[in-house]
């Protein structure tokens, strides 16, 4: 947890208002990710995390957090905002970081192997808990090139982006187009 989101979960920093949050989870599930790209969600560090100190507390419920990965992954919008709403919203957020940092986990394997022929360093021998490594390999996930007016500096900006409302509006046309059309295939939930 960074200092941020413990001054946010103690109410020293004002909180990000939970419908952004939502909205902004449910963007990066419809937008960034299909059922074929569904993750094993006990294999991800921070759904184990939760067993650091006390099993299934209401702040780090184990199944809570693995739901927030195979829904989110898989694309099921539907499900993924049913486990939100079981969720305090510094989970929430919690969630929507790690759901970033796998697309971006995955944007990088995909690099490595299709685009760079197996050239480079290998994703899995890089830190892709770390912040430098997540805001260079979304910069360039969005196309957005070093000195450009858009280009993202720091992980808290890009974080900032699905969590501050801004891109609310987005994030409800989602949820409203997952309903009308949900994934029929391979999506855990659907059905």
């Amino acid at each position: 947890m960074t200092a941020d989101q413990l001054l946010r979960k103690m109410n020293v920093l004002t909180p990000y208002k939970r419908e952004d949050v939502l909205c902004g989870i449910a963007l990066i599930c419809e937008e960034l990710f299909r059922p074929e790209d569904v993750q094993e969600p006990d294999c991800i560090p921070w759904t184990q995390e939760c067993y650091k100190n006390t099993p299934d507390t209401e702040d780090n419920n184990f199944s809570i957090r693995c739901d927030f990965i195979l829904y989110g992954s898989s694309g099921n919008v539907t499900k993924l905002l049913a486990t939100a709403h079981k969720a305090p919203t510094y989970l929430i957020e919690e969630a929507l970081e790690q759901l970033l940092k796998l697309r971006l986990f995955n944007w990088a394997m995909y690099l490595y192997y299709h685009v760079n022929k197996e050239e480079g360093t290998d994703p899995c021998d890089q830190d892709f808990d770390s912040p430098e490594w997540n805001v260079e390999m979304f910069n360039n996930f969005v196309g957005f090139e070093k000195g450009a007016p858009d280009y993202y500096h720091t992980w808290g900006e890009v974080l900032n982006v699905y969590k501050d409302g801004t891109l609310s509006e987005l994030g409800q046309k989602s949820v409203l187009k997952f309903l009308t059309s949900p994934l029929q295939r391979y999506s855990y939930g659907v059905g």
